[in-house]
Protein backbone atom coordinates (compact mmCIF):
# COMPACT_ATOMS: atom_id res chain seq x y z
CA UNK A 1 0.00 0.00 0.00
CA UNK A 2 1.34 3.59 -0.62
CA UNK A 3 0.03 7.30 -0.74
CA UNK A 4 -0.27 9.55 -2.91
CA UNK A 5 -0.57 13.32 -1.79
CA UNK A 6 -0.71 14.89 -5.58
CA UNK A 7 -1.56 13.43 -8.88
CA UNK A 8 -1.94 15.78 -12.12
CA UNK A 9 -3.20 14.62 -15.56
CA UNK A 10 -3.16 17.44 -17.75
CA UNK A 11 -5.74 19.83 -16.60
CA UNK A 12 -6.89 17.69 -14.31
CA UNK A 13 -5.58 17.14 -10.33
CA UNK A 14 -6.20 14.56 -7.67
CA UNK A 15 -5.01 14.29 -4.10
CA UNK A 16 -4.87 11.89 -1.21
CA UNK A 17 -5.01 8.79 -3.25
CA UNK A 18 -4.51 5.45 -2.37
CA UNK A 19 -2.59 2.85 -4.52
CA UNK A 20 -0.48 0.01 -4.58
CA UNK A 21 3.70 -0.32 -4.85
CA UNK A 22 4.75 -2.95 -7.94
CA UNK A 23 7.59 -4.12 -9.02
CA UNK A 24 7.16 -2.90 -13.09
CA UNK A 25 10.62 -4.05 -14.29
CA UNK A 26 9.06 -6.62 -16.44
CA UNK A 27 6.53 -4.89 -17.49
CA UNK A 28 8.92 -2.24 -19.02
CA UNK A 29 10.79 -4.91 -20.96
CA UNK A 30 7.31 -5.94 -22.56
CA UNK A 31 5.66 -2.22 -23.20
CA UNK A 32 9.55 -0.52 -24.40
CA UNK A 33 7.89 2.91 -23.09
CA UNK A 34 9.15 3.46 -19.84
CA UNK A 35 6.12 3.16 -17.86
CA UNK A 36 6.33 3.86 -14.32
CA UNK A 37 2.50 2.83 -13.41
CA UNK A 38 -0.86 2.23 -14.09
CA UNK A 39 -3.78 4.44 -13.87
CA UNK A 40 -6.79 2.75 -12.67
CA UNK A 41 -10.47 2.85 -11.21
CA UNK A 42 -10.00 5.31 -8.47
CA UNK A 43 -9.27 8.16 -11.12
CA UNK A 44 -11.48 6.82 -14.14
CA UNK A 45 -14.55 6.38 -12.20
CA UNK A 46 -16.06 9.94 -12.22
CA UNK A 47 -15.56 10.47 -15.99
CA UNK A 48 -16.25 8.88 -19.20
CA UNK A 49 -13.16 7.25 -20.48
CA UNK A 50 -12.82 7.85 -24.75
CA UNK A 51 -10.02 5.59 -26.08
CA UNK A 52 -8.87 6.58 -29.54
CA UNK A 53 -6.43 3.77 -30.27
CA UNK A 54 -5.75 4.67 -33.64
CA UNK A 55 -4.97 8.16 -32.80
CA UNK A 56 -3.45 7.16 -29.66
CA UNK A 57 -5.42 9.32 -27.28
CA UNK A 58 -7.27 9.06 -24.28
CA UNK A 59 -10.07 11.65 -23.30
CA UNK A 60 -11.88 12.13 -19.61
CA UNK A 61 -15.27 13.40 -20.21
CA UNK A 62 -17.53 15.08 -17.10
CA UNK A 63 -20.09 16.33 -18.65
CA UNK A 64 -21.78 15.95 -22.36
CA UNK A 65 -20.87 19.46 -23.33
CA UNK A 66 -17.19 18.04 -23.41
CA UNK A 67 -18.44 14.35 -25.85
CA UNK A 68 -15.68 14.39 -28.54
CA UNK A 69 -18.46 11.84 -30.51
CA UNK A 70 -22.14 12.64 -32.02
CA UNK A 71 -24.29 10.12 -29.03
CA UNK A 72 -26.70 9.73 -32.10
CA UNK A 73 -23.91 7.73 -34.45
CA UNK A 74 -22.89 5.48 -31.68
CA UNK A 75 -22.49 1.72 -33.40
CA UNK A 76 -23.38 -0.08 -30.23
CA UNK A 77 -24.13 0.26 -26.68
CA UNK A 78 -23.20 -2.89 -24.41
CA UNK A 79 -24.86 -2.41 -20.33
CA UNK A 80 -21.71 -2.63 -18.50
CA UNK A 81 -21.59 -4.07 -14.84
CA UNK A 82 -18.85 -4.19 -12.15
CA UNK A 83 -16.76 -7.06 -10.84
CA UNK A 84 -15.16 -5.96 -7.83
CA UNK A 85 -13.07 -2.53 -10.32
CA UNK A 86 -13.34 -4.41 -13.16
CA UNK A 87 -15.77 -3.42 -15.99
CA UNK A 88 -17.47 -6.19 -17.34
CA UNK A 89 -19.52 -6.76 -20.95
CA UNK A 90 -21.32 -9.60 -22.74
CA UNK A 91 -20.07 -10.96 -26.22
CA UNK A 92 -22.30 -13.41 -27.75
CA UNK A 93 -19.96 -16.21 -28.91
CA UNK A 94 -21.07 -19.22 -30.58
CA UNK A 95 -24.57 -17.85 -29.87
CA UNK A 96 -23.75 -18.24 -26.43
CA UNK A 97 -23.71 -15.25 -23.84
CA UNK A 98 -20.49 -14.79 -22.50
CA UNK A 99 -19.52 -12.49 -19.65
CA UNK A 100 -15.63 -10.70 -20.04
CA UNK A 101 -14.08 -8.46 -17.79
CA UNK A 102 -12.45 -5.38 -19.77
CA UNK A 103 -8.46 -5.20 -18.69
CA UNK A 104 -6.76 -2.29 -21.04
CA UNK A 105 -3.61 -3.17 -19.55
CA UNK A 106 -4.16 -6.51 -21.40
CA UNK A 107 -2.43 -6.88 -24.89
CA UNK A 108 -4.45 -10.45 -25.08
CA UNK A 109 -7.66 -12.10 -24.96
CA UNK A 110 -8.74 -15.05 -22.40
CA UNK A 111 -11.21 -17.08 -22.21
CA UNK A 112 -11.21 -19.66 -19.17
CA UNK A 113 -10.76 -23.22 -20.42
CA UNK A 114 -14.19 -24.52 -18.63
CA UNK A 115 -15.97 -22.91 -21.70
CA UNK A 116 -13.98 -25.97 -23.91
CA UNK A 117 -14.35 -28.23 -20.99
CA UNK A 118 -18.16 -28.11 -20.94
CA UNK A 119 -18.39 -28.13 -24.79
CA UNK A 120 -19.80 -24.68 -24.78
CA UNK A 121 -17.91 -23.38 -26.91
CA UNK A 122 -17.68 -25.53 -30.65
CA UNK A 123 -17.09 -23.44 -33.82
CA UNK A 124 -13.24 -22.92 -33.05
CA UNK A 125 -9.78 -23.30 -34.63
CA UNK A 126 -6.44 -24.48 -32.74
CA UNK A 127 -3.70 -21.91 -33.00
CA UNK A 128 -1.45 -24.11 -30.74
CA UNK A 129 -0.13 -22.06 -27.59
CA UNK A 130 1.93 -18.94 -26.48
CA UNK A 131 3.37 -17.57 -23.28
CA UNK A 132 1.76 -15.44 -20.78
CA UNK A 133 3.89 -13.21 -18.88
CA UNK A 134 2.30 -11.94 -15.17
CA UNK A 135 2.75 -8.39 -14.54
CA UNK A 136 5.78 -8.79 -12.38
CA UNK A 137 7.81 -11.42 -14.48
CA UNK A 138 7.71 -13.86 -11.75
CA UNK A 139 4.99 -15.73 -13.48
CA UNK A 140 5.40 -17.18 -17.00
CA UNK A 141 3.11 -20.02 -18.64
CA UNK A 142 2.59 -21.69 -21.70
CA UNK A 143 -1.46 -21.68 -22.56
CA UNK A 144 -3.26 -22.68 -25.55
CA UNK A 145 -4.21 -20.36 -28.33
CA UNK A 146 -7.63 -20.64 -30.14
CA UNK A 147 -9.20 -18.57 -33.06
CA UNK A 148 -12.79 -18.16 -31.99
CA UNK A 149 -15.44 -18.09 -34.73
CA UNK A 150 -18.83 -16.23 -34.79
CA UNK A 151 -18.17 -13.30 -31.72
CA UNK A 152 -21.01 -10.59 -31.38
CA UNK A 153 -20.86 -7.13 -29.67
CA UNK A 154 -23.85 -5.38 -29.36
CA UNK A 155 -25.09 -6.93 -32.45
CA UNK A 156 -21.99 -5.83 -34.53
CA UNK A 157 -20.33 -9.21 -36.17
CA UNK A 158 -16.93 -9.40 -35.80
CA UNK A 159 -14.19 -10.94 -37.74
CA UNK A 160 -12.16 -14.04 -35.56
CA UNK A 161 -11.05 -13.18 -32.52
CA UNK A 162 -8.08 -14.67 -31.14
CA UNK A 163 -7.92 -16.04 -27.23
CA UNK A 164 -5.63 -17.56 -24.63
CA UNK A 165 -7.06 -20.40 -23.12
CA UNK A 166 -6.66 -20.76 -19.11
CA UNK A 167 -7.94 -21.58 -15.84
CA UNK A 168 -9.36 -18.04 -14.90
CA UNK A 169 -10.93 -19.33 -11.45
CA UNK A 170 -8.31 -18.08 -9.31
CA UNK A 171 -9.04 -14.23 -10.89
CA UNK A 172 -12.79 -14.53 -11.20
CA UNK A 173 -14.55 -16.95 -8.09
CA UNK A 174 -17.44 -18.75 -8.51
CA UNK A 175 -19.37 -17.94 -6.45
CA UNK A 176 -23.01 -17.18 -5.97
CA UNK A 177 -23.19 -13.76 -5.38
CA UNK A 178 -20.35 -12.17 -8.09
CA UNK A 179 -20.77 -12.42 -11.46
CA UNK A 180 -19.82 -15.28 -13.56
CA UNK A 181 -17.08 -13.57 -15.72
CA UNK A 182 -15.50 -16.26 -18.22
CA UNK A 183 -13.13 -14.62 -19.68
CA UNK A 184 -10.86 -11.66 -20.39
CA UNK A 185 -10.90 -8.89 -23.23
CA UNK A 186 -7.48 -6.57 -24.22
CA UNK A 187 -6.49 -4.63 -26.55
CA UNK A 188 -6.22 -7.72 -28.96
CA UNK A 189 -10.12 -6.82 -28.99
CA UNK A 190 -10.41 -2.99 -27.91
CA UNK A 191 -7.76 -1.64 -30.41
CA UNK A 192 -10.32 -2.61 -33.51
CA UNK A 193 -12.61 0.11 -31.84
CA UNK A 194 -12.82 3.69 -30.98
CA UNK A 195 -14.92 2.81 -27.77
CA UNK A 196 -16.36 4.70 -24.54
CA UNK A 197 -16.61 3.31 -20.73
CA UNK A 198 -18.58 4.89 -18.33
CA UNK A 199 -18.44 4.11 -15.22
CA UNK A 200 -21.04 6.07 -14.04
CA UNK A 201 -23.59 5.17 -16.24
CA UNK A 202 -22.56 1.51 -16.54
CA UNK A 203 -22.07 1.84 -20.39
CA UNK A 204 -19.39 0.49 -22.96
CA UNK A 205 -19.89 2.46 -25.97
CA UNK A 206 -18.51 1.23 -29.78
CA UNK A 207 -17.96 4.59 -31.19
CA UNK A 208 -16.82 3.36 -34.50
CA UNK A 209 -14.62 0.56 -35.31
CA UNK A 210 -11.00 1.18 -36.88
CA UNK A 211 -10.17 -0.14 -40.01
Amino acid sequence: DTFIKNFRWNNAEWKNLSGLSVDMRHFNEVSKNGVRGLIGYEILKDYELIVDPSAQTITLVSNRKELTYDPNTVLATLPMQQQDHMPVIELLINGKKILLGIDTGAEINFLDQGLFEKGQLTDFEELGSGIVKGLGGNSEKRERKVKVKNTQAGGIKLVDQTFMVSDLGALFPKNADVLKVQGIVGNAFLNQFRYSINYRKGTFLILNKIE
